[in-house]
């Protein structure tokens, strides 16, 4: 055997032992320098360890929760500047302190016999809103009374305006407020000779 050829398997040696010791550090330590995969199943998690991933995963999120995910009650309401509102009646300074938040207009419909045509003039009147660019949700609460709900309450005086001028609108509240409509009658007036 030549000399050549006796390096040449010495180096082979010193390669396959190298290996080797390479492979024994990658199986006992391998766990420690890559994170471990869990080997469960997802299914046959229990409820205490699914909370844990959750709550691992909501320490690592770094992201801000977007603004219309956050419920009204926890958003910081926009500050009110106060020397702009000197001049100005009730009704406007109640605009700027109602502005993005969702109010609930109750409204009364007269002259209607069933709840089916109240709900009729009620879906006109909101059709009458939205074509005006005024977006609400319209719910039947008895048979002649309606919520009309806004998520911007800054345009409850405007929607109010709209509906007391309605043939059929007995009463608007906002607020606990009462507007009269435009079918409004005082039960506590006296009676004319002409309506008896």
């Amino acid at each position: 055997v030549s000399n050549a050829e006796i390096q040449e398997m010495v180096r082979m040696f010193v390669c396959l032992v190298v290996l080797v010791c390479c492979n024994m550090f990658l199986v006992s330590f391998g766990d420690q320098i890559s994170p471990s995969k869990s080997k469960k199943d997802i299914r046959d998690y229990d409820d205490a360890e699914i909370e844990r991933i959750f709550d691992q995963w909501e320490e690592n999120d770094d992201e801000e929760a977007d603004p219309d995910d956050i419920p009204e009650f926890m958003k910081k309401p926009q500050p009110i500047d106060m020397n702009n509102l000197k001049d100005k009646s009730p009704e406007d300074i109640l605009k700027v302190s109602k502005k993005g938040k969702t109010i609930m207009i109750f409204v009364t419909v007269a002259g209607q016999d069933s709840r089916q045509k109240a709900d009729k003039v009620t879906e006109i009147w909101q059709t009458g809103l939205h074509n005006a660019n005024i977006q609400v949700q319209r719910y039947m609460i008895s048979d002649d009374r309606a919520i009309f709900m806004v998520t911007d309450g800054s345009l409850a005086w405007d929607i109010k305006d709209y509906l007391i001028e309605m043939e059929f609108c007995y009463e608007v509240e906002i607020e606990g407020q009462k507007f009269p409509g435009k079918s409004f009658t005082d039960p506590t007036a006296n009676p004319t000779k002409d309506e008896l």
